[in-house]
């Protein structure tokens, strides 16, 4: 059981949704309760995340970028069982 948080980058490209996959600094013992993503951007709203696939190991990122191109950082928060609230 624990909360975990990791930078991602991923490789974008205008007008395209593309997918990374995710590998979690620990495997946790179950899949995790919770899963967050949010572009690290100085104009987010240019970006669109989203999660598929999650498992105790990793998960991967689905991000839609609206113009431009190159690496898009996205910070991942993760948590485990138990430590949700009222968990």
């Amino acid at each position: 059981n624990s909360v975990q948080g990791q930078l991602v980058a991923v490789t974008s490209a205008a007008a395209t949704t593309v997918t990374q996959a995710v590998t979690f600094p620990v495997a946790f013992a179950s899949t995790p309760v919770a899963v967050v993503v949010t572009p690290v951007a100085a104009s987010p709203n240019l970006f669109s995340t989203s999660l598929q696939n999650t498992t105790a190991t990793g998960c991967e990122i689905r991000l839609y970028r609206s113009t431009g191109s190159g690496p898009v950082y996205v910070y991942v928060m993760s948590i485990g069982q138990g430590l949700e609230v009222g968990g």
